[in-house]
């Protein structure tokens, strides 16, 4: 891994926007697979949801299920090309 590409995010960039005290983007959970992301629950009292995957088709279909699901249950949920497109990339 390039050595740039492990710097931080400046806080600033998500300062206020978890809605927590002090700001910060809030708790974060990874899965090891597709089939783990898809099936990833998220926790008590969460209010939204930012969806990262692979850009194999498997991680495109298990991100679109728990983005799905994520909507069903009132979270707002941003999947992959969404979170992308918000963040200014073009990754998808």
């Amino acid at each position: 891994m390039h050595r740039s590409s492990l710097r931080p995010t400046p806080r600033s960039r998500f300062r206020g926007r978890a809605g927590r005290p002090g700001g910060g983007p809030g708790p974060t959970a990874a899965a090891l697979s597709a089939g783990s992301l898809a099936a990833f629950v998220p926790p008590p009292g969460a209010t939204r949801l930012l969806i990262a995957a692979d850009r194999d088709a498997a991680g495109r279909r298990a991100a679109a299920t728990l983005e799905a699901r994520a909507l069903a249950q009132g979270l707002a949920a941003l999947g992959p090309q969404a979170l992308a497109a918000r963040l200014g990339h073009g990754m998808m």
